[in-house]
């Protein structure tokens, strides 16, 4: 729960005229949580099976891990 409500904060801390110091940090803290929330479903995956995927909630947290990495994935295709 302090994962989520670290991400929201960090998600919340953009404004204009942002030094390109400032930007990176933010970029690389949201790497970070999205690793964190990836590993963790990969954890949840292989300790519960079948099972985690009967949970609603788990369900969304999967989703949601799913879509920011591919979400990365188009990002850096578009830098390219």
């Amino acid at each position: 729960m302090i994962c989520i409500l670290l991400n929201t904060i960090v998600l919340a801390l953009t404004w204009y005229d942002q030094s390109a110091l400032a930007h990176m940090v933010l970029v690389n803290l949201n790497y970070v949580f999205m690793a964190i929330f990836t590993v963790e479903a990969i954890l949840k995956i292989i300790a519960m099976k079948s099972a985690y995927f009967k949970d609603g909630w788990n369900v969304f947290d999967f989703v949601v891990v799913v879509f920011t990495i591919l979400a990365l994935i188009i990002a850096n295709i578009n830098a390219l």
